[in-house]
């Protein structure tokens, strides 16, 4: 029992400092500060990066749709599903590249991985469109007002490390 009145007693002096410390004199000047968030309402995704994952992700899965359209190979219906599709695909082709008597299975599968690749890319900039800022949006972005750079582009002679040799350089900024 003597434990339990002991705890309360500590917590009654901790409330009561508390609050004394909190409280303000007549005569102290007391100021607040407030902060500013990004709110919902001021989001906006990245376009540019939407639109270019939305044109990649048509430009990669056209191919594919007539390929799954076209093909007489079982495995092939699997491409009608943008991203996963050709990866369906590639898990379902026969193991054999010579043996089968299709001597271009090893081409058909480097093509399948480029268009998964490329499709999984494409699905990511989409997804990355809707969690990245867009520059102009940063939250405390100070560049954002300022007029954009003008790009500039230069190619000229430059000699190269044995100083007799001579190429062309290239230097821009976008």
């Amino acid at each position: 029992m003597r434990v339990a009145a002991h705890w309360v007693g500590i917590f009654a002096v901790t409330s009561a400092l508390a609050t004394l410390a909190t409280t303000a004199r007549a005569d102290q000047v007391v100021t607040t500060t407030t902060t500013t968030s990004v709110t919902r309402d001021s989001y906006s995704p990245n376009a540019a990066l939407f639109r270019s994952g939305l044109s990649a992700l048509v430009i990669s899965y056209l191919p594919a749709m007539i390929v799954a359209a076209e093909s007489d190979h079982h495995g092939d219906k699997y491409l009608f599903v943008p991203v996963v599709g050709p990866w369906l695909d590639y898990a379902h082709r026969p193991d054999c590249a010579v043996t089968c008597g299709n001597r271009h299975e090893t081409l058909y599968k480097a093509l399948i991985i480029t268009d998964g690749i490329f499709q999984g890319i494409a699905a990511l900039q989409i997804l990355g469109s809707l969690f990245l800022f867009p520059p102009s949006h940063m939250p405390g972005n100070a560049d954002a007002a300022l007029p954009p750079a003008r790009a500039s582009f230069s190619v000229r002679p430059v000699a190269l490390v044995d100083r007799n040799t001579w190429g062309l350089g290239a230097a821009g900024t976008f």
